[in-house]
C-alpha cells in the first residue's frame, strides 16, 4: 500500500506480535499498522518534526514505543518520547539530557530489559552516549573511555556478554 510520507526514517516491528508495525518519517511523523502493513493509521505526535523519529518497540509490549528525534540546535531540540498506548499519546523523556545533548542519531533497547535504553548523540562538548535504566525517566552520561566530542551512529547490545558496542566518529580538532 502507498503511504503519503516523505523521507522514511525507521521501521519498528513488535517482537511479540509481528502484525504490529510502526514507521517514522519526516512528514507526517508516525504511522501504525496492525495487519502487517496492509493498512496504516497516522498517529498523533507531540512535536513539529525537524527530522523523522527513530522508533523502537518494547519487546515485551507492542504498545510501548520509544521515539527519538534529532534536534537541529538548542532552539529546536529533539529528544526522547515514549508512548505506552500504541502511539496515541506521548510523554517527553528528556530528564538528564541537556538541549545540546538531543542531537540523537540512534536509540537501542536492551532486548532482555526494555527499561534499559541507550541513546547515541552528536556532541561537541560532553557525553556521546546516554543510558536510562528506568524506561527513560532519567538519562545519564554513559561515555566512559570515549572521546568527549563526536557522533555515535549505532549501538548494539550484546546480552550474552553483558556489553554495549558503539560505532561512531570524532569531530576534527
Amino acid at each position: 500500500p502507498f503511504l503519503p510520507v516523505s523521507h522514511l526514517v525507521s521501521l519498528a516491528i513488535a517482537a511479540q506480535n509481528d502484525s504490529v508495525l510502526y514507521i517514522g518519517s519526516v512528514s507526517p511523523g508516525v504511522h501504525k499498522s496492525t495487519d502487517r502493513g496492509s493498512t496504516w493509521t497516522q498517529m498523533p505526535f507531540v512535536t513539529p518534526l525537524q527530522a523523522g523519529p527513530l522508533l523502537k518497540v518494547d519487546p515485551r509490549n507492542a504498545n510501548t514505543i520509544y521515539a527519538a528525534i534529532w534536534g537541529q540546535d538548542t532552539t529546536r531540540p529533539g529528544g526522547v518520547f515514549k508512548s505506552t498506548d500504541g502511539g496515541l499519546t506521548w510523554v517527553e523523556k528528556n530528564t538528564g539530557l541537556r538541549k545540546q545533548d538531543r542531537r540523537i542519531h540512534t536509540i537501542e533497547l536492551n532486548p532482555e530489559n526494555a527499561d534499559d535504553l541507550f541513546i547515541g548523540v552528536s556532541n561537541v562538548s560532553g557525553d556521546v552516549i546516554f543510558r536510562s535504566t528506568n524506561g527513560g525517566n532519567y538519562c545519564f552520561g554513559f561515555s566512559n573511555g570515549l572521546p568527549r566530542l563526536g557522533v555515535i551512529g549505532s549501538i548494539i547490545i550484546d546480552t550474552l556478554n553483558g556489553r554495549a558496542y558503539a560505532e561512531g566518529g570524532r569531530y576534527p580538532d
